[in-house]
């Protein structure tokens, strides 16, 4: 699982220093988001209690905003929920 995830991360971070015309605000969120993962892939949660709406959730509306202006960022941020779903974090 944390190859896969650690994968997609990077890709992540690769497309976001090549992404021309993201707005700023995004893409801080998005290297948030990211480094949000790549603590889970460190201490992955132990159970309820989290306040706050999900990582999953906030990356999946992520991917809404970015579908139109760049596709190739908001699959990639896709890819990243489902594998968070798939292991259930």
């Amino acid at each position: 699982m944390s190859d896969a995830l650690r994968a997609l991360v990077e890709r992540l971070r690769s497309e976001l220093a090549n992404a021309h015309g993201l707005d700023a605000g995004i893409r801080e969120d998005l290297h948030s988001l990211a480094h949000e993962v790549e603590a889970v892939l460190q201490a992955p949660p132990t159970g309820p209690g989290v306040v706050e709406s999900p990582l999953r959730d906030r990356l999946a509306g992520r991917v809404i905003e970015l579908e139109v202006s760049h596709p190739k960022l908001a699959r990639t941020v896709g890819n990243i929920v489902e594998t968070l779903a798939f292991y259930n974090l």
